[in-house]
């Protein structure tokens, strides 16, 4: 009759050869064997003598991918904006920063600074939210690395009546010409460290106010910082291109935009 694999000694019972056939089958098939090998090595504790041992071994066989599949990456880079982001509610905001030197304590402090600023300026959700658009030499912030903008979302600018003046592209960055002018009248130079000059942004090589490799660290006036203006309606807005910058000692202001 052959060798058998017994789940209790009283209930169903398997040709030792059909177990190594079902193994071999999930190992092929399968990168979830561990419940189907849970299956064969715990016997059922179940004595309602209804042969449950059998139907649970065929539902591990059947289920067992269940709680170990991968699934899809749930990253920012993959997944997009959580439900609760600005991105999925009507758009998110982007207001000017307070005057600062180009030292910001880096990016990180960039950040702290817009964080700061968006509740004096009543900016809406959490003031944790809200980044500096910049972009830094040193890596620190890239448009994939750390970046601040959600691709294919409406962006408004609260110094001209919250009205939309761009939606970024799938790449993330705003699309030219903007909608709507970031403010009624008037301009600001801007740090941002970007070079829109290209297809895709990227840092300003050399221009982000950079001491002892970090970017966005010093106030001398023998280091540039790369600008964009308010003023702008195309790539200007972001990078207003030629010249070298300003130096590192000027009070400039920065685009504060939420995350």
């Amino acid at each position: 009759m052959g060798a058998y694999l017994s789940f209790n000694s009283n209930k169903a019972k398997f040709p030792v050869w059909v177990a190594s056939f079902i193994i071999s089958h999930f190992l092929t098939v399968s990168c979830t064997i561990w419940p189907v090998l849970t299956g064969f090595a715990i016997p059922s504790k179940s004595s309602n003598g209804n042969g449950n041992e059998s139907i649970e071994l065929l539902l591990l066989l059947q289920h067992g991918n269940g709680s170990g599949s991968s699934g899809s990456p749930t990253g920012p880079g993959s997944s997009g904006p959580p439900a609760s982001s600005c991105a999925n509610n009507g758009g998110c905001s982007i207001f000017l920063s307070t005057a600062t030197t180009g030292n910001f304590g880096g990016v990180s402090g960039a950040d702290a600074r817009c964080a700061t600023d968006a509740i004096a300026a009543g900016a809406p959700g959490s003031p944790s939210d809200y980044k500096a658009l910049i972009m830094a030499d040193d890596g620190s912030r890239t448009l994939t690395t750390n970046w601040v903008l959600w691709p294919n979302t409406i962006y408004k600018t609260m110094s001209n009546s919250n009205l939309t003046i761009s939606t970024t592209n799938a790449s993330a960055m705003f699309s030219f010409p903007l909608s709507n002018l970031f403010v009624p009248s008037g301009g600001n130079a801007m740090y941002t460290g970007i070079d829109a000059s290209g297809a895709t942004w990227v840092p300003k090589s050399g221009v982000t106010c950079t001491n002892a490799g970090v970017s966005w660290s010093s106030a001398s006036n023998t280091v540039s910082g790369w600008v964009g203006v308010t003023s702008g309606t195309d790539k200007t807005l972001v990078d207003v291109g030629g010249g070298t910058g300003f130096t590192c000692d000027n009070f400039l202001l920065i685009y504060c935009v939420q995350k």
